[in-house]
């Protein structure tokens, strides 16, 4: 006991730096892990900027990118920097730290980080190589689709933004094949997925007709909604595929053809409490598909719970106070 009350200090030091590692994360970004990424992005871009053919310089950033990479995808971590695995940490001879939403932003899907480390998925392959292009004197802007968790790069060449996947590249790197990484936008609906929406990531443009043939969606409200939220499925997992802010009676939303499933909202007390009701929707390409939502169900959402957590345990605390006074 004596040991801790001398030591209290170290050891309440030693526990933030486990929950919060961005303490000293942060520091090593800025003075060591930014310059060496900022190092090795120089040295490609050397050879790079040797040819003025634009195909040839992203087939050079693309496999140096690559040749070197771990794919996170469906590779589970050796271990973490932090309990709640926000800095997994990949070991194969070296050390490889993928920064997942930290507490800094700038350090996920930062280049530089991604250039040190060399270690990721589509999003980390997708703004290094964003990066590397756009130093190399090319127009980019990184675009994808969150209904199902796949992020790539598209280049502008001879005034159009042509598709350019280094996921794919890395599949043809690693793995021998052949398929077309270059301007080859309808590959995901063929081969993958059926692709819900495109949306460019800085701009929220929607591209998606440049993906696939897409069907329109009527939602028709017979009571008053705040907002909608469409999600599909990735395999057993929901995922969200956007959210829009309702101020009709009818709205229109055009997807890719799959099923979706639509939630009207009506708040009652905004992010805690609200009126809902769900359908499940196939909606076809080329087609008009129309549905009704009446938000009338009761629905407490994920931060009510927690609110009402925190209250419970204030109170608790105030109760026992009192009690110590009496």
């Amino acid at each position: 006991m004596n040991w801790f009350k001398k030591n209290y200090k170290v050891i309440i030091f030693l526990i933030l730096v486990w929950l919060v590692p961005e303490i000293y994360l942060y520091p090593v970004f800025l003075l060591v892990i930014k310059p060496a990424g900022e190092e090795k992005i120089n040295e490609v871009l050397l050879q790079v900027n040797e040819t003025n053919n634009t195909f040839e310089k992203l087939e050079m950033i693309a496999e140096w990118e690559v040749k070197d990479f771990i794919n996170a995808y469906n590779n589970n971590p050796d271990f973490a920097l932090d309990p709640l695995f926000r800095y997994p940490i990949y070991f194969d001879g070296n050390v490889r730290v993928r920064a997942l939403t930290p507490l800094i932003p700038e350090l996920s899907n930062n280049p530089y980080w991604i250039a040190f480390f060399k270690v990721g998925a589509c999003g980390e392959l997708a703004s290094l190589f964003s990066e590397v292009s756009k130093q190399a004197g090319l127009e980019t802007r990184i675009v994808g689709t969150k209904g199902e968790d796949h992020t790539w790069v598209e280049i502008k060449i001879d005034d159009e933004w042509i598709h350019a996947d280094p996921t794919l590249y890395f599949i043809n790197y690693h793995n021998h094949e052949n398929i077309t990484w270059i301007d080859n936008p309808i590959f995901y609906d063929l081969n993958w997925f059926k692709v819900s929406k495109v949306i460019v990531k800085d701009t929220n443009e929607d591209i998606t007709e440049k993906y696939t043939d897409v069907g329109t969606l009527k939602v028709i409200l017979s009571k008053p909604a705040d907002r909608m939220v469409v999600k599909t499925m990735k395999g057993e997992k929901e995922r969200e595929v956007t959210t829009i802010d309702v101020n009709a009676s009818t709205v229109n939303i055009e997807f890719g053809g799959k099923k979706y499933i639509i939630t009207a909202e009506k708040d009652l007390i905004p992010h805690l409490v609200v009126l809902q009701d769900t359908k499940e929707v196939e909606v076809v390409e080329g087609k008009q598909t129309a549905i009704v939502l009446s938000p009338a169900n009761l629905e407490f959402k994920s931060p009510f719970y927690l609110s009402m957590l925190l209250l419970v345990e204030i109170v608790g605390i105030l109760f026992l106070q009192r009690n110590r006074r009496k």
